[in-house]
């Protein structure tokens, strides 16, 4: 994992009471670390791959780590709520068990200490067209009806 606007040693050095959103570098994800650090919030988030430009312009603490991979930093950090927006990478059944068993390994974690208020899961099917339908479908756009 790497870490961006953030050292280690600052990153580990968190007080509990931040929200760590994982998933950071979505569509969703990216606008909710956007809001939250506008709103002057605590919170971290994780992402998979390169971060986004507007994430790392707006200031926002990133974790660089594949929940399909090594989690281990991320099982040091205490947070109080979490945000899931991750999804695995592709639908190949490897590397969804993988990315499942890490995600459920690293919420137990986070279950067991005193400080973890709440955990939220968060999707949409409006955001990711599945690429197992060939069939035309409309979807719902914040701006009318649009053709996916």
């Amino acid at each position: 994992c790497l870490v961006h606007e953030l050292s280690a040693n600052k990153l580990y050095g968190l007080k509990p009471g931040f929200t760590l959103v994982l998933g950071a570098n979505g569509y969703l994800g990216q606008n909710y670390m956007l809001e939250a650090v506008a709103s002057g919030l605590d919170v971290v988030g994780s992402h998979r791959g390169e971060p986004n430009r507007m994430l790392l312009s707006s200031g926002a603490q990133l974790v660089q780590c594949d929940l399909g991979q090594n989690i281990q930093p991320l099982m040091e950090l205490r947070p109080r709520r979490v945000v899931l927006l991750a999804r695995p990478p592709s639908q190949q059944l490897d590397q969804n068990l993988r990315f499942s068993a890490n995600v459920k390994l690293l919420l137990e974690r986070y279950a067991t200490g005193p400080w973890l208020e709440s955990i939220q899961f968060v999707s949409t099917q409006l955001v990711y067209q599945t690429q197992d339908s060939n069939q035309e479908s409309m979807s719902t756009h914040p701006l009318g009806p649009s053709e996916v």
